[in-house]
């Protein structure tokens, strides 16, 4: 199914949609986090991080066509920012 298809059916509060969304996309967004970030942990909590700003704010969304660079932007800077705020934590031997 095509994601803007998804995400109209979201849009309409289709509970099954979401959790499609979710699985069309989470490897992608996966990869994306491990270009920031090396903890597989960390990366959990950008994705649910990522999927809770991405489904409270289908509303914000303009073209339903440039949803998947859309989710994939607040990815990414959501594991930049993590990275960033993480930078000068030492680890712990």
């Amino acid at each position: 199914m095509e994601i803007a298809e998804l995400i109209e059916r979201c849009r309409q509060g289709d509970a099954d949609a979401l959790g499609e969304l979710y699985n069309a996309n989470v490897s992608k967004m996966r990869n994306v986090c491990r270009r920031y970030i090396s903890d597989e942990q960390a990366i959990n909590d950008i994705i649910h991080d990522s999927f809770v700003i991405i489904f409270t704010s289908l509303d914000k969304l303009r073209d339903n066509d440039k949803a998947e660079g859309w989710m994939m932007s607040i990815t990414r800077n959501i594991a930049y920012k993590y990275k960033e705020e993480h930078k000068n934590i030492m680890p712990l031997p």
